[in-house]
């Protein structure tokens, strides 16, 4: 939650700005950043799927799709959370803006929330759901829709990063 925030409490933002990079080459440059090290946590986790694999009989198309949803969910949070830090300079408010609306993204797809709502209702708050994509990756099916939906959230937020990014040759 720091990507952002720190750098503008600090006042560094302005030397990072002031290098002759684009703004999305700065906003990239941090994502790629911040998912290769989740990549390289999340890597930590694979001798538990080969111990399995050795113990008995593995779905190795289960266990990949299901890594695959994981990197694509974490990526999701990840450009989220970098999109919220850049709106504020605090980190710790950049972190609970984070977990606040990161929990709402997921808890929209459960059913009892969408139990209430109508039909028309329910499935945009389904589609929105990111719990509702990725439970579908982790049963070890893959959807190009569902990926499709995953890459367009990662993009949607770091282009709205640039934005915020981009909002300071607007302000007066």
């Amino acid at each position: 939650m720091r990507l952002w925030a720190e750098e503008k409490r600090q006042g560094s933002i302005e030397l990072l700005l002031t290098l002759p990079i684009k703004d999305i080459h700065a906003v990239m440059g941090k994502f790629l950043a911040a998912f290769i090290f989740m990549l390289f946590t999340i890597a930590l986790t694979l001798p538990t799927a080969f111990t399995v694999a050795s113990l008995g009989n593995l779905d190795r198309g289960t266990v990949a799709s299901s890594y695959m949803g994981t990197l694509l969910l974490a990526g999701s949070f990840l450009a989220f959370g970098a999109f919220l830090s850049s709106l504020t300079r605090n980190q710790i408010v950049a972190f609970l803006l984070t977990l606040v609306f990161s929990f709402i993204l997921v808890i929209i797809g459960q059913d009892y929330v969408l139990a209430p709502t109508s039909g028309f209702v329910a499935g945009v708050l389904n589609f929105i759901s990111l719990s509702t994509h990725y439970h579908v990756m982790i049963r070890g099916l893959q959807d190009i829709g569902d990926i499709v939906y995953f890459i367009g959230f990662i993009f949607l937020f770091l282009f709205l990063n640039v934005k915020v990014l981009q909002s300071r040759y607007y302000k007066g």
